[in-house]
């Protein structure tokens, strides 16, 4: 077989491939506008989680009982819906932020931004049990396979981003194995204290 023909096969194969994927374009609006016009409402458009990318499950608001797989990325912060929060709550906010808060975004992240973030929240106590228990699973990760030491901050950060996972049942946590693993059984099990 000669190169003119293997470029040939090629030019058609290419060819075939972006008529499929106008097809498949064409299918997908048409799917739209149907959902449209029955609904009257359009079509929800979740967008694709990177290869190892933290996932969240999520029901999406006004798209019925129907659960979605959401990128963590594609999350965006809610109005503040209160204007204060009770001192006790704050502390405990506060105790969390040097705790785990900190690696949650970047090492620029600061304990403001992490109160505003319970302020956006429609139920921050709910949200502080939920970080609670993220900071003594983090904590007994801690006690149990790195002597009780706090490693570099990247490392710090793919640990509470992989908790952060565990919390919202997300099944891609962008850590080692043994790590997820080890993640897993200090979520199941989180530092009481008594270590």
């Amino acid at each position: 077989m000669s190169k003119d023909d293997d470029r040939k096969k090629a030019k058609r194969r290419a060819k075939r491939e972006r008529a499929k994927q106008r097809d498949q374009e064409k299918a997908r609006r048409q799917r739209e506008q149907r959902h449209a016009e029955i609904t009257g409402q359009p079509l929800i458009k979740v967008p694709d989680a990177a290869p190892g990318e933290p996932t969240i499950q999520a029901q999406i608001v006004g798209a019925g009982d129907r659960t979605y797989r959401i990128p963590l990325s594609a999350l965006a912060p809610a109005p503040i819906r209160h204007a204060s929060l009770p001192a006790d709550l704050l502390e405990t906010i506060r105790a969390l932020f040097h705790t785990v808060g900190r690696y949650v975004y970047n090492d620029q992240y600061t304990l403001e931004q992490w109160e505003t973030g319970f302020m956006r929240d429609a139920h921050p106590e709910r949200e502080v049990a939920v970080w609670s228990r993220i900071a003594r699973a983090w904590k007994q990760y801690h006690v149990r396979h790195l002597q009780d030491e706090v490693r570099n901050y990247k490392y710090e950060q793919r640990l509470v981003a992989a908790l952060i996972g565990i919390s919202s049942g997300s099944d891609q946590l962008g850590v080692p194995p043994l790590v997820e693993q080890r993640l897993r059984d200090c979520w199941a099990n989180p530092w009481t204290g008594e270590d």
